[in-house]
């Protein structure tokens, strides 16, 4: 009985009809694969100096190039036409690595009759061959393209990379996070990764406690390590001591003045808060972080103490308003974690106390977020309620096991006019405080 030919689905019934339709697959991948390497040249100046010196001898007249389409060729056979006429055949592609660095094996023949055959050979694929504008394809990379073009080829470029090991390494927190909640988690383990060190600087109401509270977990369940928060006592014995019990998460929770008194991070204290011996904690999140940005008080002393030694602790600082007088108090919050004037020299950046003066000496009116962007971007989670409304227009959270849409109060009339204004980012401006009525009125 005769072998049945098993069929899938799309095959052709008619042979011809499918040999055809796998050429143009064959021909489409081929030209897509040519459209990858130019892609992938790079910017470099070599780069860009060889190609453009391709495109001039593709341009030239000297060259043509031409591409056999009806089967497939595999031959590497070089010509050469001179007085003294020759054939090179072997395995050495027509690339650089072919020719210059590859192991390859070729057999040259200048025997008249064998060049002959092989020229006669290579004319008859020749007149069969399509015409095929290889300079056109090159030349496309240097076609002018939009600005917007350039500014998203640009994004790609800087943040491509991280947009892929993000959408692979996301999992599920035991901490119900919401969507922007999830992205600023894992854009501050990647930051914590790199700097030991983040500024978690979401706006108010945004939850920078459930953020933090993440990373706790993973280090304390996961990796099971020490850990010790830091909060103003308002805060340690309210919001932060009902979401440690809720989440049961066995870290210390100690006061600023707690650790200003401390004998192990004060020579003149005579507390004993801290549970265990400095050494042992390996991540210390610092909620209101804005308290530290006087390096001279006490409590900043302390906390450089805490820090300090090897190996590097983790450091995570929660505020909402990192910048409160003037931009030093951003450089002095980064201190804490970036020990190095020159961790940004990869970047441009040779002394980030240089950088933090040059935009300190621009007019508060003319600072824009570009100016410290660099620095933030590498180390600082930020969003701001407006942010998410645009980007997470339809994000929920979960209360009591029912899901809701996240909603904001609605802002005041006095606030929206002052927002209507075109001001800075509130992470690069000013913020002082507004005197109470009765202050203002003299009394």
């Amino acid at each position: 009985m005769p072998e049945r030919r098993v069929r899938h689905l799309g095959d052709s019934p008619d042979p011809r009809r499918a040999a055809r339709a796998e050429l143009v697959r064959a021909l489409t991948g081929h030209v897509r694969t040519l459209e990858e390497d130019r892609d992938l040249l790079g910017f470099t100046v070599d780069a860009d100096g060889s190609a453009r010196r391709l495109v001039d001898w593709l341009r030239s007249g000297r060259v043509e190039v031409r591409r056999l389409e009806d089967e497939f060729l595999h031959g590497k056979a070089f010509i050469v036409t001179t007085d003294d006429e020759g054939v090179i055949a072997g395995s050495s592609n027509f690339t650089y690595a072919g020719l210059a660095t590859n192991i390859e094996l070729n057999l040259g023949h200048y025997d008249p009759r064998v060049v002959s055959e092989v020229t006669g050979w290579f004319d008859d694929l020749w007149e069969r061959a399509s015409k095929f504008d290889l300079e056109a394809l090159y030349a496309e990379r240097y076609e002018p393209h939009s600005p917007y073009l350039v500014y998203l080829r640009m994004l790609w470029e800087r943040y491509g990379e991280e947009l892929a090991e993000e959408a692979t390494a996301r999992t599920a927190g035991v901490i119900h996070l919401t969507s922007f909640q999830e992205d600023g988690l894992w854009r501050a383990q990647r930051i914590l990764d790199e700097h030991h060190g983040v500024l978690i600087a979401d706006e108010v109401g945004l939850g920078k406690t459930f953020l933090a509270g993440e990373l706790i977990r993973e280090a304390v369940q996961e990796r099971r390590q020490r850990v010790l928060v830091i909060a103003p006592a308002t805060l340690r014995d309210g919001p932060w001591r009902h979401f440690l019990a809720k989440y049961q998460l066995g870290v210390d929770l100690l006061s600023y003045d707690q650790i200003a008194d401390d004998r192990q991070l004060n020579d003149e204290g005579s507390g004993s808060a801290l549970g265990f011996d400095v050494s042992e904690y390996a991540m210390v999140v610092i909620d209101e972080a804005h308290n530290l940005r006087n390096p001279a008080t006490q409590r900043a002393q302390a906390v450089r103490r805490l820090l300090g030694g090897t190996p590097p602790k983790d450091l995570v600082l929660l505020t909402a308003t990192p910048v409160n007088n003037t931009l030093w108090d951003l450089h002095v919050l980064l201190g804490y974690f970036l020990r190095n004037d020159g961790a940004f020299a990869a970047v441009g950046i040779r002394s980030l106390r240089d950088h933090f003066a040059a935009a300190t000496a621009i007019d508060p009116d003319d600072l824009s977020p570009e100016h410290l962007f660099d620095v933030l971007d590498a180390v600082a989670v930020r969003r701001t309620r407006s942010f998410i409304k645009h980007y997470y227009p339809h994000d929920t959270i979960r209360v009591d096991g029912h899901k809701f849409p996240i909603t904001f109060p609605h802002t005041s009339r006095a606030e929206g006019r002052l927002r209507a204004r075109p001001r800075l980012p509130r992470l690069l401006r000013p913020i002082r405080p507004r005197p109470r009525r009765d202050q203002r009125a003299g009394a």
